[in-house]
C-alpha cells in the first residue's frame, strides 16, 4: 500500500513537472515570436480579455474561462491581441478542457453581428449554434447572413483546419482549436490581418 502511494505521488510530480515545463517552453517561444513581430508579451492576462470580449459567442461558452500568454500591439496596419484562451465544458468526470488560439482586433466599420466557423476533420472547433446553416464550402454561418458571407469571402485561407470568425459590434475575433507552434502562429496573425483589411475595405465601400 505504501509503495502504491509513493508511486502515485511520483507520477503526480512527474505530470506536474511536465506541465510546468511545457508552459515554460511555450512562453519562451511566444516571447521570441512577440519580438519577431514587433509585439509585446505578457504571460498573464492583464486586459481582462474574457470580460472585454464577453459579447462574443466564444466567451459565452463553457465555464472557468482563462486567458494567458498575450501578445499585443501593432501588427501591420492593425492593433491586435493574440492569446491562449481556455474554458471547460461539463462537470466532474465529464469535464473537458477546450483550448483556443485567439486573435482579436477592433474594426470601426463593423456592422451587424455574425459568427462563421469551419471545423477540422475531428470537429475540433466544436462550437455549434442553433439556427446555423452549413454552406457547400464547409462554413457554418449564424447571425446576419449577408455579413456572414462577406466574412468567409474575405478569409484568405491558410493551413488552419479549424477556424471561427466572429464580428460583434466593433470587435472581430478569430479563433482556432489547432495547436499552433510559433511559425504557424506567425502565419495565423498574417492571415487574420489580411482578412481584417479585406473586411475594412468592404465596410468602407458600403459606407
Amino acid at each position: 500500500m505504501a509503495a502504491l502511494l509513493i508511486a502515485i505521488l511520483l507520477l503526480s510530480s512527474l505530470v506536474l513537472t511536465g506541465m510546468g515545463f511545457r508552459r515554460w517552453r511555450r512562453r519562451g517561444r511566444l516571447t521570441r515570436l512577440a519580438h519577431q513581430c514587433g509585439l509585446r508579451f505578457s504571460a498573464r492576462d492583464t486586459f481582462g480579455l474574457a470580460q472585454r470580449y464577453q459579447g462574443c459567442y466564444l466567451m459565452q461558452s463553457g465555464h472557468s474561462a482563462h486567458a494567458a500568454n498575450v501578445l499585443f500591439g501593432q501588427f501591420g496596419a492593425w492593433r491586435l491581441r493574440l492569446f491562449d484562451y481556455h474554458f471547460e465544458v461539463g462537470h466532474g468526470p465529464r469535464r473537458v478542457a477546450r483550448r483556443f488560439s485567439v486573435v482579436a482586433a477592433d474594426i470601426p466599420e463593423a456592422g451587424a453581428g455574425a459568427f462563421c466557423w469551419r471545423d477540422g476533420p475531428a470537429g475540433t472547433l466544436g462550437l455549434p449554434l442553433s439556427g446555423a446553416e452549413l454552406s457547400p464550402d464547409r462554413w457554418w454561418r449564424a447571425g446576419d447572413r449577408t455579413l456572414g458571407r462577406r466574412i468567409t469571402d474575405c478569409w484568405p485561407g491558410g493551413e488552419l483546419e479549424s477556424v471561427g470568425i466572429e464580428v460583434v459590434n466593433s470587435t472581430v475575433l478569430f479563433a482556432t482549436a489547432d495547436r499552433l507552434r510559433s511559425d504557424a502562429l506567425h502565419r495565423y496573425l498574417q492571415v487574420a490581418t489580411d482578412c481584417l483589411t479585406e473586411l475594412a475595405n468592404v465596410f468602407r465601400a458600403d459606407g
